[in-house]
């Protein structure tokens, strides 16, 4: 059966619907009932009430005001659109794309390749965003991702947001977790957040990198260890640092790290070895070195140095270039101390003038001191061991002296000197002056005759005896001012 209608025509009053097994050919046609057709359906201008069902329309124009049943293929040559809303469709823009626009505006895209765009027509990435977001704080993001959990009401709840990356394993059996990105809200009554980021190793990720809702961040640390900035992990000295700094010739770096609790500054080059570093040691001890050699040590003993010291410093008016001040008086202020095996005649101590000559040395293994008496030329400086100035007047008194401990009274013009320090031998120069008071001269010597004939003729390593007299031939006689000098 065949039904063709050229022009206007209504079919209608068919409770059971129509059947039509030939080809319905319409150039205006209102179907009020449900039509049916086995062959093919052409059609430019039908409004049908009912339901269609066929094996093929070709329609410029159909409207379809009940439910449409489409068992083939619904070709469209470019465009589905929203009925009464031109600015809302899905379009076909060309071969192998898909478009949707919404407003008027094209709002996603999938290409040929079957790149994604959102906000792109033209998408260079499986999946691309586009848009435009403003700096102002609280603007509309470009990328959401929410979680519409809230928890009970008016309490803390924990809640968490995640953004995977997963790959494959070696022989694609599987995917695993090669990165998360974790929003975690611990309490949202008082919103307090973190983000987290984690890595995979051998595992569906370790953290390796946290910012807490306080600003803190941490590395390989969960953030709750007091600092703004935390890097928890074993680190070496030079080659597996906690922080590297390299340069952008690829040739200068500085290491920063705490090994076993030992902070280390280092730079160096690209192998590894240390052209100078700092290290502040656990065990209150700071080493400063050059390269790869330590230099100076900084303990609680106090300050040592493996290398040459060089001060050089300009001062002005009564200022120092180096000044040694020891506030305990019973103790040394400077010692300087020889070697366990030394060069007898090399200086253990010098004062030397710009060009290199000796104002003064002391020499290691004799101990000899040399002065420069001002002609250029060392010259041999024997040190006073010490010396005294003494009355023998009334009661004999030490008025003053260095390295004399004591005088005793032996009688008349007889006085006995006791050193602080024993002479190594008997051997030392004892210079000797007095006088007998403001108009006669007197004359002090070292006592030979042992207090006239009464002890010893020679002086002791601990003492020696003085007499004086008025003249070379006279008795024993008391002096009011004798000094005396000890050399060796």
């Amino acid at each position: 059966m065949s039904v063709q209608v050229i022009g206007s025509g209504t079919i209608g009053g068919i409770d059971e619907g129509l059947v039509v097994s030939g080809i319905v050919t319409a150039t205006e046609l209102d179907i009020s009932g449900d039509i049916d057709v086995d062959g093919h359906t052409n059609l430019d201008n039908v409004s049908i009430a009912g339901v269609v069902t066929a094996t093929r329309i070709v329609s410029t124009i159909g409207t379809f005001t009940g439910d449409t049943a489409i068992s083939g293929s619904l070709q469209i040559a470019d465009t589905i659109q929203h009925e009464g809303d031109v600015n809302t469709k899905m379009r076909f823009p060309s071969n192998d794309q898909i478009s949707f626009e919404t407003g008027g505006s094209e709002r996603l895209r999938i290409r040929s390749d079957g790149n994604v765009g959102v906000g792109s027509d033209n998408p260079q990435a499986e999946f691309e965003v586009y848009g435009y977001g403003a700096a102002a704080s609280g603007a509309t993001p470009i990328l959401a991702i929410r979680n519409g959990y809230a928890g009970t009401a008016n309490t803390s709840n924990a809640l968490s947001s995640e953004l995977r990356f997963l790959h494959k394993n070696h022989n694609a059996a599987h995917e695993f977790m090669a990165a998360r990105i974790l929003a975690y809200t611990s309490d949202n009554y008082s919103q307090n957040s973190y983000l987290s980021f984690l890595v995979a190793q051998g595992n569906n990720g370790t953290e390796r990198f946290r910012i807490t809702s306080a600003g803190k961040i941490s590395i390989s640390d969960d953030g709750t260890t007091d600092g703004w900035l935390t890097i928890k992990q074993n680190a070496s000295f030079n080659d597996v640092p906690h922080i590297r700094l390299i340069d952008d010739s690829d040739s200068r770096e500085a290491w920063i790290s705490n090994h076993a609790g030992d902070l280390q500054l280092a730079n160096g080059g690209t192998d590894n070895v240390p052209h100078c570093y700092l290290k502040l040691m656990d065990g209150n001890q700071m080493i400063f070195a050059t390269g790869n050699t330590p230099r100076l040590y900084v303990s609680n003993s106090g300050i040592s140095f493996s290398s040459k010291l060089l001060c050089t410093f300009t001062v002005s008016g009564s200022d120092y270039v180096a000044e040694f001040r020891n506030n305990n008086a019973n103790s040394y202020g400077v010692q300087i101390k020889e070697p366990s095996s030394v060069n007898n005649g090399y200086p253990l101590l010098a004062v030397d003038t710009n060009s290199g000559n000796s104002h003064f040395r002391v020499d290691s293994g004799t101990g000899n001191i040399y002065a420069n008496a001002g002609t250029g030329t060392n010259k041999p400086a024997y040190m006073c061991r010490a010396w005294a100035s003494i009355t023998q007047t009334g009661s004999q008194t030490l008025r003053g002296g260095k390295g004399v401990t004591s005088v005793g009274d032996f009688g008349t013009g007889y006085t006995r000197v006791n050193l602080t320090i024993a002479q190594p031998n008997i051997n030392y120069s004892i210079s000797v002056n007095g006088t007998a008071g403001n108009t006669s001269a007197g004359y002090v010597s070292l006592d030979t005759i042992g207090f006239g004939g009464n002890g010893n003729n020679e002086p002791a390593t601990q003492y020696f005896s003085l007499r004086g007299c008025q003249n070379s031939t006279s008795s024993g006689y008391d002096h009011p001012w004798i000094t005396v000098a000890v050399f060796g």
